[in-house]
């Protein structure tokens, strides 16, 4: 079948359904999800529909759309057996009452009476509580505000007890009481929640509604047929995800490409064809114009009764203005550009895929690449006494790397969840594979001493020396970085030397670099000492 399309409208008629009942040829046909490509804020779904196609003119409706649709993304094409021509596409919301009135009138009954019985449970505490109230102000009278008539008859201490008794024989009771009143009201509340969320839920429902496609035909020559046409959907979405397996052994690291994909249109997507995409439709096919930019003298601000003082003033300068001397421009404010991205691929989904309209992350593989890595560690251990091991890999693959999180394995065991950068085809970076226990690691202060210097001791010299051991522990030759640092004087009274190492050179923030190779089971002591000398009479920060 050969379709033209002759003329498309695409109309929302917000109309019962019994409004197209006049049209003599509407044939109700069902259709599927046959393919989703999913951006990262939206999808394009594919359906297809089949049939046979009588000859002459009829509405063909495709039922059971997602309200989301975007009317005006509708696309249609067809084949098959029959010849015939599209001549009207039309999208049509319909409301869906699918919840009984006598469920909603049961519900609130029966929230009217759960509510009447947490009104009861709220007068029998409100009557505890002022029990309790009255008995309380008995227990902290003093001797002194006794009534007069037990002043009179002067109690024994066989009265007092009695008092005592009966203040905390009530109190115990009122307590009791009132504890189970909150118990019940507690449970009741959990009741009145509950039936308050069918309402709500009810309500929502009542309110659903769904849209379907109403294809106007002229069908020239019948026969079987294939409809296929796709929309836009919001509420769709995926990031990506990767899992990093990696072999010292081999020098290796195998890298799982996911795709995590959640959805909630409205519509299920089962056993489909999954594209993924790294495309922005959102952004538009063309840049943001820059506007003017200007630039001014800062004025502060006057304040009310300034400003009505400096009126005349103000006055002058728009006369001069008019005149055609510049007046001040108010800066305007920046606006952002949106970043875009080079690197934009599509990723077909080779299995079947089912994400279901729940929100919840569904893992689709992309890929599984097998890279080669040249591994290193490295350490600060003035901050941490352990060692990190890095894998340095090349990007060897046709597509890119988005950034996303990356869980470690070596061999089949959980190492760290760390992250990866957006990186393209022939990119080399680094995949950072947490701590490694097989390098021990140790920092310590050995010695630190004041002395003085200087013909009458107007200087003070702080000496410091650490010992760092490193030692191999696994049964593999291993390279190893470590970093450590001195200080950075920020002034002339104030001088720091390096005594050791003195061949190894020091960045300009202090940090101090040694590249080590130790062969299995060797062990290395690397040494840090320097010296900080000022003034006596100088206060110095930042030393401890």
């Amino acid at each position: 079948m050969k379709v033209h399309l002759v003329g498309t409208s695409l109309l929302i008629l917000l109309l019962p359904v019994h409004l197209h009942s006049f049209l003599e040829k509407e044939r109700l046909i069902s259709s599927r999800v046959v393919a989703v490509s999913v951006y990262t804020d939206r999808a394009v779904v594919t359906r297809i529909a089949e049939g046979d196609l009588p000859i002459g003119d009829q509405t063909i409706v495709i039922p059971k759309l997602p309200s989301s649709l975007v009317d005006q993304s509708i696309r249609v094409s067809g084949e098959g057996v029959a010849s015939a021509r599209i001549l009207d596409v039309k999208v049509e919301t319909l409301f869906l009452d699918t919840i009984p009135e006598e469920r909603t009138r049961e519900l609130l009954a029966r929230l009217e009476e759960l509510q009447a019985e947490a009104r009861v449970l709220t007068d029998q505490m409100g009557v505890l509580n002022h029990q309790k109230d009255f008995i309380t102000h008995i227990q902290v009278q003093s001797a002194d505000q006794i009534s007069k008539e037990l002043k009179i008859q002067r109690p024994t201490v066989a009265d007092w007890q009695k008092i005592l008794n009966f203040i905390f024989t009530n109190l115990s009771q009122i307590n009791g009481e009132l504890r189970q009143v909150e118990k019940k009201k507690s449970e009741l509340q959990l009741k009145i929640n509950a039936v308050q969320k069918e309402i709500d839920e009810t309500r929502a429902y009542s309110r659903r509604s769904e849209k379907r496609l109403l294809l106007s035909l002229n069908v020239s020559k019948p026969g079987t047929f294939k409809l296929m046409f796709s929309y836009l959907v919001p509420g769709a979405r995926w990031s990506p995800m990767y899992d990093a397996r990696f072999s010292l052994t081999d020098k290796r690291v195998s890298l799982t490409y996911f795709g995590l994909v959640r959805q909630s249109t409205g519509e299920d997507w089962n056993d489909v064809d999954l594209t993924l995409s790294t495309a922005r439709p959102s952004l538009g096919g063309g840049h943001p114009e820059l506007d003017r930019w200007y630039v001014d003298v800062y004025r502060p601000s006057l304040s009310k009764q300034r400003a009505l003082r400096d009126e005349a003033e103000a006055a002058n300068v728009e006369e001069k203005y008019k005149a055609g001397v510049a007046a001040p421009v108010p800066m305007e404010l920046a606006v952002a550009a949106v970043e875009t991205r080079a690197t934009s691929a599509v990723f077909h989904i080779g299995a079947k895929s089912t994400i279901l309209t729940d929100n919840k992350e569904h893992k689709v593989t992309i890929a599984v690449e097998t890279l080669g890595a040249e591994f290193e560690y490295s350490a600060v251990p003035k901050l941490v006494q352990n060692a990190f091991l890095k894998a340095t890999v090349t990007n060897t693959t046709d597509y890119p790397f988005l950034k996303g999180n990356l869980n470690v394995f070596f061999e089949n065991d959980y190492i760290t969840t760390s992250s990866i950068e957006t990186r393209v085809p022939t990119e080399k970076f680094d995949l950072s594979l947490g701590v490694d226990e097989g390098i021990k690691m140790e920092r310590k202060l050995i010695k630190k001493f004041t002395e003085s210097t200087g013909l009458f001791s107007k200087s003070v010299k702080l000496s410091y020396e650490y010992l760092i051991t490193v030692e191999n522990l696994k049964k593999s030759r291993e390279k190893i970085l470590i970093k450590d640092q001195v200080p950075i004087s920020r002034s002339e009274q104030v001088v720091v030397e390096i005594l050791e190492p003195k061949d190894l050179p020091k960045d300009p923030n202090g940090v101090l670099t040694w590249r080590l190779e130790l062969k299995p089971g060797e062990k290395r002591d690397l040494k840090l000492k320097y010296t900080v000398e000022f003034p006596r009479d100088v206060q110095v920060i930042g030393l401890e």
